[in-house]
Order: structure tokens, then C-alpha cells, then sequence
């Protein structure tokens, strides 16, 4: 039979449309149906095994199981049009998390934590009332020095929120000393990992995932998922398109003084939804006085905009500069600017060279700069407590579970800690002698 080079091409073009609609079983097929208006991207199931099974994660190790793989088909498969919007605001806010994460010597991949939570949107508001990146509830993210009144919702501050979440996710690694364990804590309470190991169910999240609410047992295979996602969606075909533009890091200011926005935006010409867009956690037409400081955040452009306007409202006075102003008032705060689009300049002045010091060790720590040696004292810890000597990767719930009748929090009100601060190797902890080995 012959065939003409017509009747080829429709055969060709009939096999490729047919083979895109395709359900392979053992493999992670993108189409039509999930999706994607390509179909030509098809990975199986092993594959997918062999990039986890070689991937470094902060809840390492773990057993590739469907929970794990059904996250990673959430996110590169079932819902990619969620995924590329992710990757594609991961450029405005991952670069200002990253900065904050290093400053507090957090592994930056908890940015991630963002993601889930929020799909990296301060806008975010879910059901219960959390809101912002991190999906705070307002009494927490009040016990973590955040604001939530009629004037501003700070969960919603980029950077507010973010620096309150880094003491409280530095707070949960010091008591449980496991980052699995740390995200699932994140998502259901402590309170409710504590009672699970001092019930003695287990000590990991592997361990204690069956006894864990369905939410909860999920929150670090999304994690996992999310992990893949964002180091492998080059080879799931989440690229942008050429037309699209890649979104720039965002910039931010930090201010002291008030700011009418209605006024500021008809001066700067600043386009109101995306001012709004930026900075939602401002309620109101007013970004109020703070003796600490409020954020503005924006692409480079238009904070350039935004500070100049600043400046003139309220830092440039009768022609003086800068140096002037801080002569006569040295108590006035001046803007502070956070940018990643402007090249960094290092400014030479004020250099001080300092001679050598001796230094001086001690053999132990005490547990907190607050115990004072007359504390102690009238404690008479010789009578009333044992010393522990904190080893390398203990955490509290580790010291904890090696006493009788001991919580992490009997240990915290002992020694008057600061969970916000890591335990250090050869640390002198305070143990009641009623709690014994």
C-alpha cells in the first residue's frame, strides 16, 4: 500500500493526539486533564523515586511512599497552573526570606514552610483566621510580637511576619532538635508532639505520624513535595513562557514616621491595587508612627518613588544633609532600605582597628544570662537540683525524656531559658532531684 505524505501526517498528527491522552500506570503522566497544554511531558514513577531518593532535605531521611509521591503529583501534575504562579513569586519574597533565614542561621529550604502555608501570598487569609506568608492565628502572632488590630494586620508585613517566625520555629528546634518534627509541631501545636513522645509513642515524625491528626501526617510530605517541586520543575516543564516577564526581587523600606497613603500615592503616581497588593497588613489610609519601624514594600522603581517622597515629608529639613540633621537630633531614625536589584557599596568610613584581646574561657555555661549566681544561691541547687551538662545535638525534649516527671517546660521555668536560643555543647542545665535518672 502506498501512502502519500498527506496521509502520513494525518496518521502522525492522529498517533501524537491519541498518545496524549494516555493514563500509564507507574507513571506521572501531564496532559489535557492535568493541566497542561502540552502533553509531551511525561516522567515515570521511578524516576521521580530516584531524584527523592537523592535529594538532601532538612526532614531527611525518609521513605519514599505515596503520601510523599501524591504530593509531588499535587505539585508538578494535578494543580502546575498553582505551581508556576509559586515560582513565579518566589522571586519577589524567597530572596528578602533567604536574607532574614542566614541572619539567624536557619536553613534557608524552611522557606519553603511559606509556600505551603500561603503559596507565598501576604494576602493569604484562610477559614479559621490565619493569615500572612506563615499563616499565623492573631494570639499567636501576637505572642510573637506581632500586631493585629483595626490599623494593621501585621502577619500580613512581609518582614514583620517573617522575623516573627523565625523565633518561633527557632523556639520549636530548640525543644524538639528535629526539623520533621518542628514543621508538624507548626501545624498542630507543640503541645501535641510533647504529649505524643512523653507518652512514649516515639520520638520522630516517622514514628509518631499514625497518632498525628490526617492534616498533620501530611504537612511534611507536602513539604517533601514542595522541596521537589521547586529543584526539579525544570524537568516537569514548569518553565515560563518567552512572552512571560520574570518578576524582580522586591525592595523594602523602613520607616518611623507617619505616611498618609492617599497623599503619598496621588505625589509618587503609585498605582494603588499594587501598592495595596504589596502592603496588605495597612487597614487603613494610614501607615502610623512606630518607634520600631514599619516596612513599605516594592519593586525597585517605585520605592525609589516612595522614598524620595519620604525623605522630603520627613528627613530633609531647611537644606540640611543627612550628617546635619543626625548632628542635631541624634536621636532621630532614619530610613533603613533592604534591596536586592542595586549593587552593594561598601562604605570605608568608620572603620575601627582593634587591637588583640586575650580571651577568656570558662569551663561551663550557665543556662541563662539571667540565673544569676545569687539566684543560685538562694535556690541552693547542692540541696534541691542536679546538674546536667548539655552533650552536642541534645535538645530539650531529649534532656527531658532522660528524667523522671521532667517536661521540657519544667526545664525552661528551671533555668529561666530563652527557647529562642539554641542549647550549647557543655551548657550547666538545673535538673529538681525529684526528678531522677
Amino acid at each position: 500500500m502506498v501512502v502519500t505524505m498527506r496521509e502520513f501526517t494525518f496518521f502522525l498528527v492522529a498517533f501524537l493526539f491519541l498518545s496524549s491522552w494516555t493514563s500509564n500506570k507507574g507513571k506521572i503522566v501531564y496532559n489535557e486533564a492535568n493541566n497542561n497544554s502540552k502533553g509531551e511531558n511525561i516522567f515515570s514513577e521511578s524516576e521521580v523515586k530516584e531524584r527523592l531518593n537523592g535529594m538532601y532535605t532538612i526532614v531527611g531521611p525518609f521513605v519514599v511512599d505515596e503520601d510523599i509521591l501524591d504530593q509531588v503529583r499535587r505539585f508538578t501534575s494535578t494543580d502546575r497552573s498553582s505551581s508556576k504562579l509559586l515560582l513565579k513569586r518566589r522571586e519577589h519574597y524567597f530572596p528578602l526570606i533567604d536574607k532574614l533565614f542566614m541572619e539567624a542561621n536557619l536553613p534557608s529550604e524552611l522557606k519553603y514552610l511559606a509556600a505551603i502555608e500561603s503559596a507565598l501570598n501576604p494576602s493569604a487569609k484562610s477559614g479559621v483566621g490565619a493569615a500572612g506568608l506563615w499563616q499565623f492565628m492573631a494570639p499567636t502572632a501576637r505572642i510573637w510580637g506581632l500586631k493585629v488590630d483595626d490599623k494593621m494586620d501585621q502577619r500580613q508585613d512581609v518582614v514583620l511576619s517573617t522575623q516573627a517566625a523565625i523565633r518561633y520555629l527557632n523556639r520549636l528546634y530548640n525543644m524538639f532538635g528535629d526539623w520533621a518534627l518542628v514543621l508538624a509541631a507548626y501545624n498542630c501545636g507543640e503541645n501535641k508532639i510533647v504529649e505524643l513522645i512523653e507518652a512514649g509513642n516515639g520520638k520522630s515524625f516517622w514514628e509518631l505520624r499514625t497518632f498525628l491528626p490526617r492534616q498533620t501526617q501530611l504537612f511534611v510530605p507536602a513539604f517533601i513535595g514542595m522541596c521537589y517541586m521547586m529543584q526539579f520543575y525544570g524537568d516537569h516543564g514548569l518553565l515560563p513562557s518567552v512572552e512571560e516577564e520574570i518578576p524582580l526581587p522586591l525592595s523594602y523600606i523602613k520607616i518611623y514616621k507617619e505616611i498618609n497613603i492617599k497623599e503619598m500615592l496621588k505625589q509618587t503616581k503609585i498605582d494603588r491595587e499594587l501598592f495595596e497588593e504589596f502592603n496588605p497588613s495597612f487597614k487603613r489610609n494610614i501607615i502610623p508612627e512606630s518607634d520600631n519601624g514599619l516596612y513599605v514594600s516594592l519593586p525597585d522603581s517605585l520605592l525609589t518613588a516612595f522614598t524620595d517622597y519620604y525623605i522630603s515629608k520627613h528627613e530633609r529639613k531647611d537644606g540640611l544633609s543627612y550628617e546635619e540633621l543626625k548632628a542635631l537630633d541624634p536621636e532621630m531614625k532614619f530610613h533603613e532600605i533592604i534591596s536586592f536589584s542595586r549593587p552593594y557599596v561598601f562604605d570605608p568610613h568608620g572603620i575601627v582597628i582593634r587591637q588583640e584581646e586575650e580571651l577568656e574561657y570558662e569551663l561551663f555555661i550557665p543556662a541563662s544570662d539571667k540565673l544569676s549566681k545569687s539566684e543560685v544561691n538562694s535556690k541552693n541547687p547542692e540541696k534541691d537540683y542536679i546538674y546536667h551538662v548539655v552533650q552536642s545535638t541534645e535538645c530539650l525534649m531529649d534532656i527531658a525524656l532522660q528524667y523522671k516527671n521532667t517536661s521540657v517546660n519544667d526545664l525552661i521555668q528551671w533555668n529561666k531559658l530563652d527557647t529562642e536560643l539554641a542549647l550549647t555543647p557543655g551548657q550547666v542545665l538545673l535538673v529538681s532531684k525529684s526528678a531522677q535518672l
